[in-house]
């Protein structure tokens, strides 16, 4: 064999094996991500708290999650189980929303969100993105994040829209999923989540 022929032949098995390798590691990665998929469809609903019981004063409570429902985009949200719109505030024609997401198995910040509000969309801005993606790295350590989102440019005192993670993805996508949360929002400085 000839010297020439050994550089490209090592170079080809080290690429082959580099392709076998990575193949091997994305089977995994589906393989777990269908497995998570099909424990959370086969595990049994959480105990319904009856709304008329007093709850107990040294225990927080906190309700089960609601069903996924159709967001006025017509994309399924999955924001039942990941992310839950906390408060919504109107306030100098900017819209500050705050969202809780608990345990994300994917980077919800993938693409920037986007307020889907009629015919108009408004992104965050900059300083609440990058705030954003700082709360959301507590997720390593803890089961939830709070994450506020600034938008400004928001003409209406009074509305309700649709607060869209990954707007080019698909709900499916294990990595960056699209999750849609619908938001209504007034000057009150209340939360005002729509279901």
């Amino acid at each position: 064999m000839k010297p020439e022929q050994i550089v490209p032949g090592a170079l080809g098995f080290v690429l082959g094996a580099a392709l076998i390798c990575g193949l091997a590691g994305l089977a995994f990665g589906l393989w777990q991500a269908v497995e998570r998929a099909r424990v959370a469809a086969v595990a049994p609903p959480p105990a319904a708290v009856s709304p008329l019981a007093p709850a107990p004063a040294s225990t927080p409570t906190t309700a089960p999650p609601p069903t996924p429902v159709l967001g006025s985009a017509g994309i399924i949200s999955a924001s039942s189980a990941e992310a839950l719109l906390e408060s919504a505030a109107w306030s100098s024609g900017a819209l500050t929303v705050t969202v809780r997401f608990r345990q994300i198995p994917g980077d919800y910040l993938f693409e920037p969100p986007v307020l889907r509000a009629g015919e108009q969309e408004h992104r965050p801005t900059e300083e609440s993105l990058k705030a954003a993606r700082l709360a959301l790295l507590g997720l390593v350590t803890d089961s939830e994040a709070r994450a506020q989102f600034v938008f400004a440019g928001v003409q209406r005192e009074s509305g309700a829209g649709d607060l869209v993670f990954n707007p080019g993805s698909r709900p499916e996508n294990v990595v960056t999923p699209l999750v849609v949360v619908d938001v209504t929002w007034s000057p009150a400085l209340t939360p005002t989540p729509r279901n």
